[in-house]
């Protein structure tokens, strides 16, 4: 559930309607870390990725985000420069609100509840994450990250659901803390049974309620 479906509908047009809209072609960043954070973004089209630079120079994917996402407001709202960067994955259409406006206007809807309790949410999610890492195999791992990827950022099309993925297999298996070959020894293993398929840029979870609750036996007892 994102931000959008949250709040009330005025007030997120009120939001929508205090940005200049602009579209990013895919692939460009929408802020960049360490920057002064001087916009906030209401996303209504598109999918983008939040990445972190480390020191050694590595470029690391933490989050993918959609449609009715705020962008960069905690870093507005804490007058804090920006922790990461967004990059488009998709072609993206965003509005761009400026820091006075933003503070502004979530006043006015009394929106600072709203934004803290999706702060908790991501939190939350963060958590759970982390005890996929800590307690599940690698197609554990990848069958649960994907199932939330589908609920984050999925497309619905055709009664399946396409994901963006805008990072290679070396990326994923950083995010999940598997190498590249386990990573896509795990992507072929839920292929093969059919919960997902896998194209150059996306993929396509066929059926998201087995994948949220995959477990290899669970798997082997069916076939």
């Amino acid at each position: 559930m994102n931000l959008r479906e949250t709040i009330s509908p005025t007030a997120w047009n009120e939001l929508v309607l205090g940005g200049v809209r602009r579209t990013f072609a895919p692939g460009v960043p929408l802020m960049r870390q360490g920057e002064s954070s001087t916009f906030a973004i209401a996303l209504t089209e598109g999918t983008v990725k939040i990445t972190q630079d480390t020191i050694d120079g590595r470029q690391v994917p933490l989050a993918l985000r959609g449609p009715g996402e705020l962008l960069g407001e905690m870093g507005v709202l804490l007058n804090e420069p920006r922790s990461a960067s967004v990059w488009s994955i998709t072609r993206c259409v965003g509005h761009t609100i400026s820091a006075p406006t933003f503070r502004s206007l979530v006043e006015r809807c009394d929106l600072h509840g709203d934004i803290y309790r999706r702060s908790v949410t991501r939190s939350l999610q963060g958590e759970r994450y982390l005890r996929n890492l800590l307690c599940h195999a690698p197609d554990v791992r990848m069958a649960r990250f994907l199932a939330e990827l589908a609920n984050e950022v999925g497309e619905p099309r055709a009664g399946t659901m396409i994901i963006h993925m805008g990072m290679d297999r070396e990326e994923l298996g950083f995010m999940l803390k598997m190498s590249r070959a386990t990573a896509s020894e795990a992507l072929r293993r839920l292929k093969s049974l059919k919960l997902i398929e896998i194209g150059r840029k996306t993929i396509k979870v066929i059926n998201q309620v087995e994948l949220e609750s995959y477990e290899p036996q669970k798997m082997r007892d069916v076939s």
